[in-house]
């Protein structure tokens, strides 16, 4: 068999990537859209952009990555929806913006959205004793960023309450197990 013409092998590469690209930029645009919901509540809209763009751009970088990436971001966008989801639902659902009484609900929002999310992770992520840790840790980590769009927009407090309730809600059903 003889060796294969460099310019050949050179535009099957292009193609491959090319390929992959699009699938990841196909995947990401589905997410896309998710992000805007977080500024319904108009409350720190500069942070809630940044973590938005950081959500987008983790979801793309790992799709187009792939192989261990690939199989945690997928978990991790259905953990993440669940805190990103709640807050935003909370501050759409006030009719008077970031008033004093909404913004006491959204540490409680934040909380239980990260809650489920940690519970969600631990069903849905890959098993760390199984597949690597690292499928875990990405899931965990897009989880973490997808949350952060929603409940950034109560400020650091928001995000710290929910990157604590998800890990209590993953970590003790994981334990379980793995044992």
């Amino acid at each position: 068999m003889a060796a294969p013409d460099p310019a050949l092998a050179l535009r099957a590469r292009r193609a491959y990537e090319s390929g992959r690209l699009a699938s990841a930029g196909a995947r990401a645009a589905l997410v896309a859209p998710l992000p805007a919901l977080a500024f319904a509540c108009g409350c720190q809209p500069r942070m809630t952009a940044v973590s938005g763009a950081l959500f987008l751009g983790a979801v793309f970088y790992c799709f187009w990555r792939g192989g261990e990436f690939r199989r945690g971001a997928g978990p991790g966008v259905a953990a993440g929806m669940l805190p990103l989801l709640a807050p935003s639902l909370c501050m759409a659902a006030c009719t008077h913006g970031c008033s004093p009484a909404m913004m006491s609900v959204m540490p409680l929002a934040c909380g239980a959205g990260g809650l489920a999310s940690g519970l969600l992770l631990a069903f849905l992520a890959p098993r760390p004793a199984i597949e690597g840790v690292r499928p875990f840790v990405v899931a965990c980590a897009i989880a973490a960023i997808a949350g952060s769009v929603g409940c950034l927009a109560y400020g650091l407090p928001g995000l710290i309450i929910m990157i604590a309730a998800l890990s209590i809600g993953a970590l003790p059903v994981l334990a379980v197990k793995k044992a």
